[in-house]
């Protein structure tokens, strides 16, 4: 299946001392203390998830501190757990209002997770709508807040302490706490430790992993000049000033408060400023003067203060100047200008704290229009949201509200590199890490400046404050304090690094061994961990995961270490974790040790093999006897059953076999004597002409006594129907193997000879007036007896004639309708037609006197005894090899063993169609039911090795097979009847048979089986030939062996009725399910295996459901046929189609509507559902989250981005039109999880089921492929893949031009510049499905575009053509196969137009254009034209 590349990096896993943090939170109440930028969100997301599958069905309510903040964190949240039903609660819902307990039951009523402000949990509970003791766990962000009067500190003191006083743990809820800055002294720590009744907490084990994300800045001050008391007093004598000194009205206060902003405005910022300000602002409530929703204020109020404004000055200001006079600015401003030009950083990101939210707005404008800064920054603002709606926007504050709303995606995605903006980002707001923090104002607190600077957390960063050079002692102290803090505090995290490198080169000795007695084989610390490097260098590679091994630390009171490893999930839960059992000073040794171990309980699990290597296909998997089998092998001659009957004539026991011929509605019958008693005999069809068809039917045979003379008569019998339909003279010899004649009584038989053997002179028949009925074969002596068929007698001119049709050709098999003799024409036209009617000279001809109506049978004959043998040949290998099968039907057995080049009426092919699956499937089965420790790579290389051609050529060679395949093609020209003198005498001898042949006939026979008896009776067929294959128990539960069978008590999946219930299956074994959808990169429980085991057994279950499908339509389709219809419906590009469209709502959390004119009618609205997929049940890696999310303002695109785009046309393809969307599926290019959880769904079911295949049929049905593929099947869709198309029709073109060169796709991948990276590959489209796509090889990311190029040079050389023809190009697409099929398509569309005529003659201009070239860019052209190169 193809899969787009996907990121493989390190980077993005859960780092250990994440999982440290997680760990110790499962223990009890913590504050995690790390800072910011280090992925403290990460923990709580891993701990939700935790609670959610270990839920007791309590609410989680998580608490941050500014609405901002409360809306990432949520939609951190659903991003990361799709299938969780979680909901924000803030001011702008109203809550206030909610003052009944029926409305807060009903907002709450199914949800799981809550985020609010502290504020709003406060009130709630305290008015008693909720209760502390339905609270499940209560995550703090930003906990350094939980003191004094904070509504977190009340939360807890009002409501937790006094319930955990009174009812114990057990009425409380679990605590986590998340902050970068705990307090700045030991009692502040202390406090908040105690009013969260937690533990500050932070990475001891892995704390030099944490150093290494996390760099302390360096801090700078920037020094400016502080404004001159004279150039501050310049507003006192201002208008407006005078305005707001006269007049004493209610909306004075707004004035003022204006003119407060204004004036600090001008003293940040400088006049040109503050003149903007106030320009800015009163044009902006002008502007909305009347808009009752922006001022806050009546009617004659709001005339009153437009008026006021109205006659004030407006300043008039340039904004398009480029000459920096223009600007005047505060000092304090120049110097900052002044900081930020000297900054030479290219890929410069800044982040400017301000005061207050006016400022903010109104510096961010001024530098993005100052000379100096326009056109270097690109400026944004963020001041944050009010947690009310009540709040109306004040005069001065119109302005702010004007800020941008996706100023942060701006900065994440680099549109914007410098943000100002107040307080509100100082904490939490997830923005990218900053090489620049200026604090325009001096931060208020430690807390502050500690929350600041986390924002500088890019590598050689810096952090900026503005002193005035005129600040006091006290205030320069302070800082220089904060300084002196951060200095000590690099300094100590420095001290720590060395110690730890240090202790680094200190050489342990870990003194552990383990040796192998049967091989001498040892293991010992030293080697470890090689050791368990190479083994997950072994594993199955996996896109979005790292497969290597896992460490981490625990330390004790003394400071020693113990290690603990953690393997890829893909290894089985009992062997993934290891841990040491000894403390170490250094944790080079501590992972020894639990490399040793880890690496010892791998094999104890026989997961290495004796000499302590990984399990590999070329020695524990395949047979060595296998590889050395060339691909023609000398095998026995085909099995004669004549010989057998040569000897068992010379017993006396015969039986009599009755042949019924059924001809329109006549019957006509003859006897069959053999020496033994036949097979069944399956009736035939023999087709003489397209106008007459011969029906035999074979009665049962019986024993019958024949005497010496009867047998002779029955030899004559045969030897008279043999000579009737040959101008060649039989052979003296008449001892045949089989013996024919008319169904007579014996005493009448001698007479039947004498009537009927020899022949007459035409000219003697003439005189006797033969009844034409009796009529036989005319002979033309003239041409070496040639047969005719008699019509008429002719007198003309006194010569007797005969008018004859020519006897049907002997080289003609009249099983195969295909080689039917034409209709004959009307009698008109045989008289006119000298190719059909003769007409002899009657002294010339012969004609027998056996009737023509009974000179068939002579033709009948060889076909018989050739489909006599085929069954002979069938039921002693039933006898023999197959013997314990016992088939109901032989014919199944007989197209079993039939090669094509037979070219009988049936051959294996179809069959071996269905064996394949068959064989797969139970392979696959046995496989994972008795290797319960093997992961998916062992099982898939073990299923590879047992049914690959070779071993199934060895069992058969093995079993005596090749001697009963029937190769022998039956050519009625050549045929002899056998002879029992001849078969006595007979010798062995050998034939050349391709490897491929014996392995196809193996799978045949299983399919035979499985026609003939079902699963059962296949799988006794696959046994026999392959006894080391374990048939598995399905119907048992699930092995003790296998992980999490027996423990009802591990976590359940989020939301896993409402799964289950559009699954259509309910799980008896919910763990099934939950590793049925653990994505590989799942660190956060290593008690559950990844999906790969479920998948690869679902994808041979599926194989096996769509093979019954198939063999179940009332049309029957040949073999190829047959593999491309399968091919179409279980590819994975359906799969992750079909993956993504399975959805359904799921109500969305209720929402209280209020009558905000009396607030007192309350009504419960329902918003649109939520819309959860299959995928949003996957459990992934929170440091690494899958694709499973549309973000446009990043640029790219994703999957479910062209998914969404692509989806009408597919499901229109797949239910309207007659060609299969291959090009469609292909421009998707789903991530092949996508089709992986599909199939892990699947053998979920399957194992959970007990083997039951309807189950699992539900499944794909309610998932619609059952649809899809009877549509397919039913009305014969063209699911011929474009390159397979393209290929036929370019060796089409070649052959008619005589060009024995071939085609070939060359597909490359394009450098992208960012990573310097380039693959090539050329591909030849004949091995298209063989190739695997180099992003599964560990291509990064979506920067690969693939090109592919299909050369016409062969084109060229023509001389039908010239030399203008350029090549096809098909560049800018996804995915290797993406590319091929663009360019099959344009392949396609120029043959056809090659074709066409316009270019098919000598000497003809081009009339086409000479090039073709198409860039797919990735904006879904999906048609592209031809255009000129």
């Amino acid at each position: 299946m193809a899969s787009i590349p996907e990121e493989r990096s390190a980077e993005h896993r859960a780092r250990s001392y994440q999982l440290e943090m997680f760990e110790a939170s499962l223990k009890g109440n913590i504050i995690v203390v790390m800072g910011t930028g280090s992925g403290k969100t990460q923990i709580a997301l891993l701990r939700i998830i935790h609670e959610l599958e270990n839920s007791d069905g309590k609410l989680i309510w998580f608490l941050a501190p500014t609405v901002p903040l409360c809306l990432q964190q949520h939609r951190v949240i659903s991003q990361h757990i799709p299938a969780v039903k979680s909901r924000t609660l803030l001011g702008s819902d109203k809550v206030e209002l909610w003052t009944e307990q029926a409305v807060w039951d009903a907002v709450l009523e199914g949800l799981q997770v809550i985020v609010s402000t502290p504020a709003v949990l406060h009130d709630a509970m305290t008015h008693g709508f909720v209760r502390i003791s339905r609270l499940g766990l209560l995550i703090f962000d930003e906990a350094h807040h939980c003191i004094r009067k904070h509504p977190t500190n009340m939360i807890m003191r009002n409501f937790y302490h006094p319930a955990l006083q009174e009812y114990g743990p057990g009425a409380v809820p679990r605590i986590l706490g998340l902050t970068a800055s705990a307090g700045s002294s030991r009692e502040g720590l202390q406090t908040i430790e105690m009013n969260l009744n937690s533990v500050c907490t932070t990475p001891q084990a892995h704390r030099q992993e944490l150093l290494e994300y996390t760099h302390m800045p360096e801090l700078r001050r920037v020094l400016y000049t502080p404004l001159m008391k004279e150039n501050a007093s310049l507003w006192e004598g201002s208008t407006l000033q005078k305005l707001l000194e006269r007049d004493n009205t209610y909306c004075s206060g707004q004035m003022k408060t204006f003119v407060c902003k204004a004036v600090h405005i001008f003293q940040e910022l400088g006049i040109w400023a503050a003149e903007y300000f106030i320009r800015a602002s009163v044009e902006e409530l002008l502007s909305h003067a009347y808009v009752h929703s922006k001022i806050d204020l009546d009617y004659d109020e709001r005339e009153y203060l437009v008026n006021i404004l109205s006659k004030s000055p407006v300043p008039d200001i340039d904004v398009h100047s480029t000459d920096p006079k223009d600007f005047p600015v505060s000092p304090k401003f120049e110097a900052l200008i002044s900081f930020l030009m000297s900054t030479e950083d290219i890929n410069f990101s800044g982040l400017i704290f301000v005061e207050q939210r006016a400022a903010v707005t109104v510096m961010s404008y001024l530098l993005s229009t100052h000379p100096s800064t326009r056109d270097r920054f690109r400026t944004g603002s963020f001041i944050g949201m009010s947690n009310s709606t009540n709040r109306k926007t004040m005069l001065g504050d119109l302005l702010s509200a004007k800020m941008q709303p996706d100023t942060l995606d701006d900065f994440r995605y680099g549109r914007k590199n410098l943000i100002v903006a107040t307080d509100v980002l100082k904490e939490g707001i997830d923005v990218s890490a900053c090489s620049v923090v200026i604090c325009y104002n001096i931060p208020k607190g430690f807390e502050s400046f500690i929350q600041r600077r986390g924002r500088a957390r890019r590598q050689n960063s810096t952090y900026s404050m503005m002193l005035s050079t005129e600040d006091d002692g006290s205030t320069l102290d302070k800082w220089q304090k904060f300084e002196k803090i951060m200095e000590e505090a690099c300094l100590e995290d420095r001290r720590r690094t060395e110690e730890l490198r240090a202790l680094g080169s200190l050489d342990e000795d870990v003194c552990t061994r383990f040796c192998v007695r049967s091989t001498g084989a040892i293991l010992t610390a030293e080697y470890a961990m090689q050791h368990l490097v190479h083994f997950c260098d072994t594993l199955p590679r996996q896109n979005y995961v790292e497969d290597k091994p896992e460490f981490s630390f625990e330390r004790n009171d003394g400071g020693l270490l113990r290690a603990k490893v953690i393997l890829p999930s893909s290894v089985n839960p009992k062997v993934r974790r290891a841990e040491g059992k000894a403390w170490w000073k250094t944790e080079r040794a501590a992972k020894k040790e639990a490399a040793f171990y880890a690496y010892k309980a791998l094999y104890e699990h026989g997961l290495v093999n004796d000499n302590l290597l990984p399990l590999t296909k070329s020695r524990e998997f395949t047979r060595k006897d296998i590889s050395l089998l060339p691909a023609v092998q000398k095998v026995s001659e085909q099995y004669d059953p004549w010989v057998d009957w040569a000897h068992l004539w010379s017993s006396t026991n015969l039986y009599q076999n009755r042949i019924l011929v059924r001809q329109n509605e006549e019957d006509t019958s003859m006897k069959f004597i053999t020496p033994t008693a036949t097979p069944p005999i399956a009736p035939m069809k023999l087709c003489w002409d397209s106008e007459t068809t011969y029906t035999l039917e074979f009665e049962a045979a019986g024993a019958v006594s024949l005497t010496a003379e009867n047998i002779e008569r029955m030899r004559a019998a045969t030897s008279l129907y043999l000579q009737a339909t040959t101008s060649t003279p039989l052979a003296g010899n008449k001892d045949y193997i089989a013996l024919f004649g008319p169904d007579l009584p014996w005493d009448e038989l001698e007479t039947w000879l004498k009537k009927n053997q020899g022949h007459e002179p035409a000219i003697q028949v003439f005189s006797s007036q033969r009844p034409l009925d009796r009529m036989g074969v005319v002979r033309d002596r003239s041409r070496y007896g040639e047969l005719l068929i008699f019509k008429r007698w002719l007198n003309r001119s006194g010569d007797l004639e005969l008018e004859c049709d020519p006897y049907p050709s002997k080289r003609r098999n009249l099983l195969q309708r295909q080689t039917l003799a034409k209709k004959r024409p009307a009698e008109d036209e045989i008289l006119g037609s000298p190719t059909k009617k003769r007409i002899l000279s009657a002294s010339h001809c012969t004609i027998d006197r056996l009737p023509a109506s009974e000179t068939v049978f002579g033709r009948f004959i060889p076909v018989i005894l050739d489909r006599l043998e085929a069954a002979l040949v069938a039921t002693r290998l039933c006898e023999t090899v197959l013997r314990d099968i016992q088939f109901q039907d032989l014919r199944h057995v007989i197209t079993a063993i039939t090669m094509p080049l037979a070219q009988a009426p049936t051959d294996y092919q179809r069959y071996e169609f269905f064996g394949d699956s068959v064989l797969k499937f139970t392979v696959a089965a046995s496989l994972f039911y008795n290797n319960p420790n093997w992961h998916e790579g062992y099982l898939t290389e073990t299923l590879h090795a047992l049914v690959q051609n070779a071993r199934l050529t060895r069992a058969a060679l093995d079993q005596g097979l090749d001697a009963y395949i029937i190769s022998n093609r039956f050519t009625p020209r050549k045929w002899s009847a056998p002879l029992i003198s001849e078969k006595l005498y007979a010798s062995a001898s050998t034939r050349s048979m391709s490897a491929k042949v014996l392995a196809d006939v193996v799978e045949a026979l299983i399919g035979a089986a499985y026609i003939d008896g079902g699963l059962h009776k296949a799988q006794s067929c696959i046994v026999r030939f392959l006894p080391e294959i374990e048939l598995p128990e399905t119907k048992l539960p699930r092995p003790e062996s296998m992980p999490m069978s027996k423990d009802h008590k591990k976590p359940h999946l989020i939301q896993q009725e409402n799964l289950e219930n559009h699954i259509g299956y309910t799980f008896k074994d919910k763990t099934l399910l939950m590793e049925a959808l653990t994505h590989p990169s799942c660190p956060y429980d290593t008690s559950i295996q990844s999906y790969q085991r479920l998948e690869f057994l679902g994808d041979a279950v599926l194989d096996m459901l769509i093979v019954d499908l198939i063999r179940a339509h009332h049309v029957e389709c040949q073999q190829g046929e047959m593999t491309k219809i399968k091919h179409a419906i279980v590819n994975g590009h359906l799969l992750a189609f079909l993956c993504m469209q399975f959805k359904w709502a799921m109500p969305s959390p209720l929402t209280p509507s209020i009558d905000t004119g009396t607030e007192t009618e309350t009504e419960i609205i329902s918003p649109p559902p939520k819309t959860l997929s299959l995928y949003s049940y996957l459990r992934y890696s929170p440091s690494r989250p899958l694709p499973l999310h549309v973000e446009p303002e990043s640029g790219s695109s994703n999957a479910l981005t062209r998914h969404n785009l692509l989806c009408p046309s597919i499901l229109h393809a797949l239910n309207n039109t007659t060609a299969y969307p291959w090009s469609l599926f292909s421009a998707i290019h789903a991530d092949k999880f996508f089709s992986d959880v599909v199939e892990s769904i699947i053998g979920a079911i399957f194992v959970d089921s007990g083997g039951d295949l309807g189950a699992c049929a539900g499944f794909i049905e309610r998932l619609g492929l059952v649809r899809i593929a009877k549509r397919i099947l039913d009305e014969r869709v063209d699911v011929t893949h474009p390159t397979q198309r393209a290929q036929i029709e370019l060796q089409k073109l070649a052959a008619r031009l005589g060009c024995n060169d071939g085609f070939r796709f060359e597909c490359r991948t394009v450098r992208d510049l960012s990573s310097g990276k380039r693959k090539t590959l050329e591909v030849d489209i004949n091995d298209h499905y063989g190739d695997e796509d180099p992003a599964v090889l560990g291509a990064e990311g979506p920067e690969l575009t693939y090109t592919c190029t299909i050369s016409l040079a062969t084109l060229r050389t023509n001389q039908d053509f010239g030399r203008d023809l350029d090549d096809i190009v098909v560049t800018g697409c996804l995915s290797k196969e993406d590319a091929e099929i663009q360019a099959a398509n344009l392949v396609i569309e120029l043959v056809g137009r090659l074709e066409s005529g316009r270019l098919y003659k000598k000497n003809m201009d081009l009339d086409i254009d000479t090039g073709v070239q198409v860039d797919l860019d990735l904006d879904m052209n999906l048609d592209p034209g031809i255009t000129t190169g």
